[in-house]
């Protein structure tokens, strides 16, 4: 599923574009990020497993419930993104909710 972030939430080819370009990286390996892909069809039971333990990691406290979980829907996103979560953390509010939207809506079968 490509993800590239702004309204409608989907697009019907399923990819989303950013609202505004990002970067991801930093230094020489900065790029500029327009459409976020979301290879959310390619991640397996191990994948997930890891980012639960990530995002409990990352907050400090067991993910309870993954459906609602923020941290954990960052956390899948950046594995399926092939980015950092940090990457995910500096979008704009807006396309950092649509993101975590998009993860949860692809998890609970809304999509």
């Amino acid at each position: 599923m490509k993800v590239a972030i702004s309204k409608p939430l989907m697009s019907a080819d399923g990819t989303k574009k950013l609202s505004q370009t990002e970067t991801t990286g930093e230094g020489d390996d900065a790029e500029s990020l327009e459409i976020l892909d979301l290879k959310l069809e390619d991640l397996t039971g191990a994948d997930v497993e890891r980012c639960v333990r990530d995002a409990g990691a990352a907050k400090g406290a067991v993910v309870a419930v993954m459906v609602t979980d923020l941290d954990f829907h960052i956390q899948v996103a950046a594995k399926a993104g092939g980015l950092a979560v940090n990457d995910l953390r500096r979008l704009g509010a807006r396309d950092f909710v649509e993101v975590a939207t998009a993860v949860q809506s692809f998890l609970t079968g809304s999509v």
